[in-house]
Protein backbone atom coordinates (compact mmCIF):
# COMPACT_ATOMS: atom_id res chain seq x y z
CA UNK A 1 0.00 0.00 0.00
CA UNK A 2 1.05 3.38 -0.35
CA UNK A 3 1.98 5.55 2.48
CA UNK A 4 0.19 9.57 1.94
CA UNK A 5 1.18 12.37 4.02
CA UNK A 6 0.00 15.43 4.39
CA UNK A 7 0.64 18.32 6.55
CA UNK A 8 -2.70 19.96 8.61
CA UNK A 9 -2.63 23.47 10.77
CA UNK A 10 -5.53 22.88 13.27
CA UNK A 11 -5.45 26.06 15.40
CA UNK A 12 -1.74 26.15 17.03
CA UNK A 13 -1.13 22.80 16.19
CA UNK A 14 0.79 22.31 12.48
CA UNK A 15 0.60 18.51 12.23
CA UNK A 16 2.09 15.91 9.93
CA UNK A 17 -0.15 13.04 9.19
CA UNK A 18 0.66 9.98 7.71
CA UNK A 19 -2.32 7.50 5.85
CA UNK A 20 -1.42 3.85 6.52
CA UNK A 21 -3.66 0.66 6.06
CA UNK A 22 -5.56 1.29 9.20
CA UNK A 23 -3.94 4.33 10.95
CA UNK A 24 -3.78 8.11 10.66
CA UNK A 25 -0.64 8.57 12.24
CA UNK A 26 0.03 12.41 13.84
CA UNK A 27 3.12 13.93 15.01
CA UNK A 28 3.51 18.08 15.45
CA UNK A 29 5.91 19.75 13.38
CA UNK A 30 6.48 22.21 16.26
CA UNK A 31 5.53 20.26 19.34
CA UNK A 32 8.47 17.88 20.07
CA UNK A 33 7.45 14.50 21.02
CA UNK A 34 4.34 14.71 20.36
CA UNK A 35 3.30 11.46 18.12
CA UNK A 36 -0.77 9.90 18.34
CA UNK A 37 -2.86 8.17 15.97
CA UNK A 38 -6.23 7.55 15.19
CA UNK A 39 -9.13 5.53 12.96
CA UNK A 40 -10.24 8.75 11.13
CA UNK A 41 -8.16 12.47 10.89
CA UNK A 42 -11.00 13.74 12.93
CA UNK A 43 -10.02 11.25 15.71
CA UNK A 44 -6.39 11.64 14.53
CA UNK A 45 -6.62 15.60 15.52
CA UNK A 46 -8.32 15.23 18.54
CA UNK A 47 -6.09 13.09 20.15
CA UNK A 48 -3.13 15.29 18.64
CA UNK A 49 -4.60 18.11 20.86
CA UNK A 50 -5.64 16.14 23.88
CA UNK A 51 -1.49 14.87 23.60
CA UNK A 52 -0.16 18.31 23.12
CA UNK A 53 -2.53 19.23 26.29
CA UNK A 54 -1.24 16.74 28.03
CA UNK A 55 2.75 17.50 27.34
CA UNK A 56 1.91 20.57 28.34
CA UNK A 57 0.77 19.97 31.62
CA UNK A 58 3.75 17.20 32.08
CA UNK A 59 6.35 20.00 31.08
CA UNK A 60 4.59 21.95 33.86
CA UNK A 61 4.86 19.42 36.32
CA UNK A 62 8.13 18.73 35.38
CA UNK A 63 9.42 22.70 35.13
CA UNK A 64 8.10 23.41 38.85
CA UNK A 65 10.26 20.08 40.64
CA UNK A 66 13.43 21.06 38.50
CA UNK A 67 12.85 24.66 40.21
CA UNK A 68 12.19 23.10 43.71
CA UNK A 69 14.87 20.88 43.24
CA UNK A 70 17.76 23.94 42.49
CA UNK A 71 17.01 24.52 46.06
CA UNK A 72 15.88 21.02 47.74
CA UNK A 73 18.91 18.35 47.36
CA UNK A 74 15.92 15.53 47.59
CA UNK A 75 13.79 16.71 45.02
CA UNK A 76 17.59 17.41 42.98
CA UNK A 77 18.71 13.73 43.63
CA UNK A 78 15.32 12.73 41.41
CA UNK A 79 16.90 14.57 38.23
CA UNK A 80 20.52 12.66 38.76
CA UNK A 81 21.44 9.85 36.56
CA UNK A 82 23.19 7.03 38.34
CA UNK A 83 26.63 6.57 37.33
CA UNK A 84 28.75 3.42 37.89
CA UNK A 85 32.22 3.90 39.38
CA UNK A 86 34.24 1.85 37.17
CA UNK A 87 36.88 0.22 38.30
CA UNK A 88 40.20 0.36 36.63
CA UNK A 89 41.73 -3.19 35.66
CA UNK A 90 45.15 -4.04 35.85
CA UNK A 91 47.00 -5.54 33.46
CA UNK A 92 47.96 -8.88 34.63
CA UNK A 93 51.40 -9.56 33.48
CA UNK A 94 51.98 -13.24 33.17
Amino acid sequence: MKVKTFFVIDGDLRLEITKTAKWYVVSSLDIQGLHTQGKTIEEAIENAHDAAKTLAEAREIMLKELSTAKTDKKSADKFRVPTKTRKTRQAVKA
